[in-house]
């Protein structure tokens, strides 16, 4: 199992397992997030374990930003890692989604209405 995830309220707090997100688990990630989506749109992905991502795995996120919003809903990305937060802003990504700090925090901005 790549993603835990638990139900906080309407929001899906989906915690990655592994340490990356590379090409060697993208399509297991993907292929999680799937039943995710079927349940809800409002999704808070925790990266706190995580310690690499590469260009495979940023676009990973990307075209999960891309389904999310294809069902009207909102990505939330949590990387405490300031490594991987560096990364997300290096490539942009924090144009794309909200990224934060910690679970709680992207959990509040959907309950304060911050969706893009």
């Amino acid at each position: 199992m790549l993603l835990r995830v638990e139900m906080v309220g309407g929001v899906a707090v989906m915690t990655m397992m592994d340490t990356k997100l590379d090409a060697t688990n993208q399509d297991d990630f993907l292929r999680e997030l799937d039943p995710v989506l079927q349940k809800t749109a409002r999704l808070v992905l925790d990266l706190e374990r995580v310690d690499f991502v590469d260009s495979t795995g940023c676009s990973t996120l990307l075209k999960t930003v891309a389904l999310v919003r294809g069902q009207k809903g909102d990505l939330k990305i949590c990387a405490s890692r300031p490594r991987i937060h560096d990364t997300f802003t290096l490539v942009g990504l924090h144009r794309t989604c909200d990224l934060f700090a910690t679970v709680a925090e992207g959990v509040a901005a959907y309950a304060a209405g911050n969706e893009r």
